[in-house]
């Protein structure tokens, strides 16, 4: 019971802390402190992060008692799964803010309280999500290219929506003719679709590479493959990515399919590429270590 309380504790929390600094109830913002400038957090109101952190609980509990074990298990697995995901996006996300704060002869207004709020919102989503899929899929292994699919958009997901829920919070669609509602999908979501793609056709190719043996070991690579590959694909596939490293001026650039074609090829390759290579560093490491631990046992 402890374990699905505290996971779906903590999914509320995060994602109450992500709902908070949209809505600034909690704001982190520069202030002039002793003759420099400092970076300060300030809680205007704690009753989101309360009333997310209670629901949590509840909702936890009520799994636990609700459910059949199988499903408890499936959300606690899918829970983890989705914690390693978001953790893993925010940590490439960071990475390419580092490029960008080292690069040499550059000036860059970093603005913190947004990279707060979007890697929280990533954690949170990807937390969420991966919990959902495994209280409604249980047990089911990853090493299927369906599931890997899957996991792909799902970590694509995961990406993309605080971004698309980050921009739709701040716009007044109510005053917006139709054709501005429009223009915000095409210009707000249509552009991560390579994400999307990216995502699902890295995990659908690993699994069908390495998920044909019905093993334990196969099974676990082809899970620990997709998320890292999946990951890998999403980051690679990015607006973000492609400014950053390859300094494609993507994100003032019209709609342009070669554009699209381009970002979904290259976070396509760059996943399959370190979701395999994850998969055989496994399935070569997990034999060893299976094997020594049986000599130990036996001595």
């Amino acid at each position: 019971m402890f374990r699905s309380v505290i996971a779906a504790t903590l999914i509320g929390v995060l994602g109450s802390v992500w709902i908070a600094l949209l809505d600034d109830s909690i704001e982190v913002f520069r202030n002039y402190v002793d003759g420099e400038w400092r970076y300060q957090v300030a809680f205007n109101s704690v009753a989101p992060v309360l009333l997310g952190t209670v629901i949590g609980a509840l909702a936890g509990a009520n799994i636990k008692f609700a459910l059949a074990p199988e499903r408890v298990y499936g959300f606690i697995r899918g829970t983890l799964f989705g914690a390693i995901a978001g953790i893993l996006l925010v940590l490439a996300q960071a990475l390419l803010i580092l490029v960008v704060i080292l690069v040499p002869l550059q000036q860059f207004h970093v603005e913190y309280g947004a990279l707060l709020t979007g890697f929280i919102g990533e954690l949170a989503v990807a937390m969420l999500i991966g919990a959902g899929a495994g209280l409604l899929g249980g047990n089911r292994s990853l090493a299927t290219p369906v599931t890997g699919a899957t996991v792909g958009a799902l970590i694509a997901a995961a990406f993309v929506l605080p971004i698309v829920v980050t921009v739709a919070l701040t716009t007044p669609f109510g005053s917006f003719p139709t054709w501005r509602e429009w223009s915000f999908v095409s210009t707000n979501v249509i552009p991560y679709l390579p994400d999307l793609l990216a995502g699902m056709g890295s995990g659908a190719i690993i699994c069908t590479m390495h998920g044909r043996r019905a093993t334990d070991i196969t099974d676990n690579a082809s899970s620990a493959g997709v998320i890292l590959g999946a990951v890998a694909a999403v980051t690679a596939s990015s607006l973000s990515f492609h400014y950053v490293i390859l300094g494609m001026e993507t994100l003032a650039s019209p709609i342009s399919l070669g554009t699209y074609v381009f970002r979904a090829m290259v976070g396509l390759l760059t996943g399959c590429a370190i979701g395999m290579a994850t998969v055989f560093v496994w399935q070569r490491v997990a034999p060893t270590r299976r094997a020594d631990a049986g000599m130990i046992s036996r001595d």
